[in-house]
């Protein structure tokens, strides 16, 4: 599941952009300043921050160096109402991946939508779960699902799975709510591309 940060102190443009990833099945957070954005990017880690210039107290283009800095792997893509290039080749050097236009035309928007989407596709299952043939049997499943990318991660022990839940951060998890009181130790499979 994609995470989405958006950072922008229009509540319109929120719940517009807001609504379209959430039809994608996104994980999608919201902050109202470019402080709140900053802390909320060092914790959520998402794969795409949309990133509004004009923010009350810190201006977009600071908001976006910090972000490059602390989070260098997330994609940030600027919403301006500015059609100035010179503006936008800085912003660029600044480490923009792109933009998408104010005031938010729908249709382009979500065309832009299924662009990025379409770039990060991974879904991320955690299976907790000391029965092998269950394990091998939920990865036949997903696996016939050929339109997404699915990760899939194994915990023999609910402690194993909580580790890795924490470490991981999921996008499904699957548990045996009656796993196995032996304090199985054997190794856990790290991530397995189905």
């Amino acid at each position: 599941m994609k995470r989405i940060l958006i950072i922008d102190d229009e509540p319109g443009t929120l719940a517009v952009i807001q609504a379209a990833f959430e039809e994608y099945t996104c994980r999608v957070d919201i902050a109202m300043t470019g402080e709140d954005g900053i802390k909320k990017a060092q914790n959520f880690k998402p794969d795409v921050i949309l990133l509004d210039l004009r923010l009350p107290e810190m201006q977009g283009e600071e908001v976006l160096k910090q972000l490059k800095a602390k989070v260098p792997n997330s994609k940030v893509i600027i919403g301006t109402a500015y059609g100035d290039e010179k503006k936008r080749g800085q912003l660029l050097k600044d480490g923009a991946d792109g933009f998408f236009d104010k005031p938010i035309n729908i249709n382009a928007f979500e065309k832009k939508v299924r662009e990025l989407i379409g770039t990060i596709t991974e879904i991320r299952v955690l299976i907790i779960d000391d029965e092998p043939e269950f394990c091998t049997n939920f990865k036949e499943i997903i696996a016939a699902d050929t339109e997404s990318n699915w990760v899939v991660y194994y915990a023999q022990t609910g402690e194993q799975g909580i580790k890795m839940a924490e470490e991981l951060m999921p996008d499904l998890i699957t548990l045996d709510l009656v796993l196995s009181l032996r304090g199985d130790t054997r190794p856990v499979a790290s991530g397995i591309e189905v």
